[in-house]
């Protein structure tokens, strides 16, 4: 009788264990040093007085996050960015970017995982988004005092929305100055309770589905033991480990005149997605990354058609969001182009242009 208790009693266990949410494996708990050592292969790592050490990926003219080598997936967590580069598993989902008009765009680690950690806009036709900046939570990005550059800002027509070749439809930023007049801010802000972090999900999946005609799936996020992610039509598997700041840091540490050095290299040895989805045929924009089946590798077409999304002066702001209504932009200002850096460069570079915070 003993026996028969004991084996109902394991059998009711292993019922209710296979009923429990698959997570795969409970998060491992690593410190900045997986940032340091998996993206040093991909960019350089450089000291400021600001951020501390920040991180400069060595990628091609024209590149903006959560606006290159990637699209949009519909996950239990809301929109989220899925990157084509091997390294996209981190800055996208880590951390904030800035953008700096001597080095380009700059990622700031940070401990908090998102499924990207941008801000979303709608209008009557159009959908949009733009990266947070450093020390940006949802309630300071999400309130009237906080606002971003007209031209970090990404758009597309709501039909578009949700492609996994979506690049092919970004609405030229020439007429970001427009269309931010007439949208408002997309509050769909969520919690992880778990992780104590509070993230923007982006449009309603409903919305979505109307606007587009298509029927989006909700995929379920895994989690990788190791640095990376891949998707497959149900599920997407991401490297998200729980992080803690500690004392670690880069092993190699460059000075700001040989980043710039190293990002004037023959944009053949600059680091590029890892792989292209399909492509409609003669749907293909000029500066599409493709694929070069002779040498296995990807190549950017037309690299000075990709320019526009990498200004070599800064932009005007945008004036503070509001909840309500549209966005009235100021006019351009003549704003001097920055001076090339001494040779001895400082620990930092402290006239960086930081997002407002109030």
């Amino acid at each position: 009788m003993k026996t028969f208790y004991k084996i109902s009693l394991f059998l009711l266990l292993l019922h209710f264990t296979l009923l429990l949410p698959q997570r795969n494996t409970a998060q491992t708990s690593v410190s900045f040093q997986v940032f340091y050592d998996n993206l040093s292969p991909y960019g350089s790592w450089m000291q400021t007085s600001a951020y501390g050490y920040v991180w400069i990926p060595r990628v091609a003219v024209g590149f903006s996050p959560y606006h290159t080598g990637g699209y949009w997936v519909y996950t239990d967590y809301g929109w989220t960015w899925y990157s084509n580069y091997a390294w996209g598993w981190a800055p996208f989902h880590y951390g904030r970017w800035y953008y700096d008009p001597y080095y380009g765009w700059v990622w700031v680690p940070d401990d908090e995982w998102g499924p990207a950690w941008v801000c979303w806009r709608t209008s009557p036709d159009y959908y949009g988004w733009a990266p947070m900046g450093p020390g940006v939570t949802i309630s300071v990005a999400y309130s009237s005092g906080y606002s971003v550059p007209y031209n970090h800002w990404t758009f597309v027509r709501h039909r578009d929305f949700g492609r996994n070749n979506v690049s092919n439809y970004y609405v030229a930023n020439t007429r970001n100055n427009t269309i931010i007049r007439n949208t408002t801010i997309i509050n769909n802000v969520r919690s992880d309770n778990r992780h104590n972090v509070r993230y923007a999900a982006g449009p309603d999946r409903g919305d979505v589905q109307k606007r587009t005609g298509r029927n989006v799936a909700a995929m379920t996020i895994r989690e990788r033991t190791a640095p990376g992610q891949q998707s497959s039509r149900s599920e997407m598997n991401l490297y998200r480990p729980e992080v803690r700041r500690g004392n670690a840091k880069p092993s190699r540490i460059t000075e700001g005149r040989d980043i710039k050095a190293a990002n004037n290299l023959d944009p053949a040895k600059r680091n590029r997605p890892d792989k292209q989805p399909a492509l409609p045929r003669n749907n293909r924009v000029d500066n599409a990354p493709i694929a070069n089946p002779s040498k296995g590798v990807i190549q950017q077409r037309n690299m000075e058609n990709s320019r526009r999304n990498a200004p070599s002066k800064p932009q005007p702001r945008v004036n503070p969001l509001d909840n309500s209504g549209p966005v009235n932009i100021p006019q351009r200002q003549n704003i001097p182009h920055r001076p090339d850096l001494p040779r001895n460069l400082p620990r930092g570079h402290q006239n960086l242009p930081i997002e407002k915070v109030l």
